[in-house]
């Protein structure tokens, strides 16, 4: 069987096969071996004649022994290689990275649910009132209770305390979330808390006239009588 004739080429294609072989082998070569490791592509006088002209661009260099003119690639041009020990550094730095980022996204993945899974703004209004008034009423008549002339027994006077103690802790837990809430939403939106309150038009307790202090104060025995001493 006949073997196939190599493939010649002449001109750009030649030169660039030439420059792109002395790079890569980047060792010296004479013409007839670069010709020869070429399997022929390329004539002996054209390569000779590519071979000086990439010297004079700076490609390659060459130095004349004896006879014989030797090539290889200009070291200036080719790339440092790098410390191992810096691309390994890269990588953790990237991982690093890629975790930190991955953990935020967790986050604001957290936040987005817990945002969707809440309560509207109605509803929270509304609940917030009906605790509000509910509280002020166990108020009212724990201090009636406390303040009337009237014999009171002690169970009854201790079930209103624990129930109005229920609905203090209910309260300020609530407004904890509900502020909690106000507060993502605000940080999500770039509003402070005080301009969403007036955006959304949202009451508080200072806007009904109620605290929780007041509340809180109700549920406190009242403070021992102050004892006179003679002079």
């Amino acid at each position: 069987m006949p073997t196939a004739k190599p493939k010649v080429v002449k001109g750009k294609e030649a030169k660039k096969l030439i420059q792109d072989y002395m790079v890569a082998q980047n060792r010296p070569f004479g013409a007839g071996i670069v010709q020869s490791n070429l399997k022929n592509a390329v004539g002996k006088t054209e390569t000779v004649r590519i071979l000086d002209e990439l010297v004079e661009e700076g490609v390659l260099e060459s130095k004349d022994y004896k006879k014989f003119r030797y090539y290889w690639a200009n070291q200036r041009n080719i790339p440092e290689a790098r410390d191992p020990s810096d691309i390994k550094k890269e990588i953790e730095n990237a991982e690093f990275e890629l975790k930190t980022l991955s953990n935020e996204a967790v986050t604001i993945q957290k936040k987005r649910d817990a945002l969707q899974s809440a309560l509207s703004d109605e509803d929270l209004e509304a609940k917030i009132a009906a605790l509000e008034k509910e509280n002020a009423e166990l108020s009212t008549r724990l201090q009636e209770a406390k303040g009337s002339s009237e014999s009171v027994s002690k169970d009854s006077v201790e079930k209103i305390d624990k129930a109005l103690k229920s609905q203090v802790t209910a309260w300020r837990k609530r407004k904890r979330c509900a502020m909690d809430m106000v507060n993502e939403i605000a940080e999500g939106s770039g509003e402070s808390v005080k301009t969403l309150f007036k955006t959304i038009e949202l009451e508080n307790d200072e806007s009904n006239k109620v605290t929780l202090t007041e509340a809180i104060k109700a549920t406190e025995p009242p403070p021992p009588p102050k004892k006179r001493f003679k002079s």
